[in-house]
């Protein structure tokens, strides 16, 4: 059985061994890891709080979407009963 050949630009390692990393592996492995560098990023920065009305009603919404899949507000959304 034959060794695949690596392309020039695999690790000694990977051609030592004959199992060469394709191209859609080293991009999917990219992609991934410029996701976690942004995800990364987004959890250094954010607040962690909400600053306006706005802010807290477009996150009601949204939980009520994915909650209630509906965009209807609760009754007690704003402290009153």
């Amino acid at each position: 059985m034959a060794t695949p050949q690596c392309p020039d630009t695999a690790s000694p390692s990977a051609r030592a061994s004959g199992r060469c990393p394709t191209e859609p592996a080293r991009a999917g492995r990219a992609a991934l890891l410029l996701g976690l560098a942004f995800v990364g990023w987004y959890l250094l920065t954010a607040s962690g709080h909400f600053y306006n009305v706005d802010e807290e009603a477009l996150y009601l919404v949204t939980e009520g979407i994915v909650e209630r899949h509906s965009v209807a507000l609760p009754r007690d959304a704003w402290g009153t009963a």
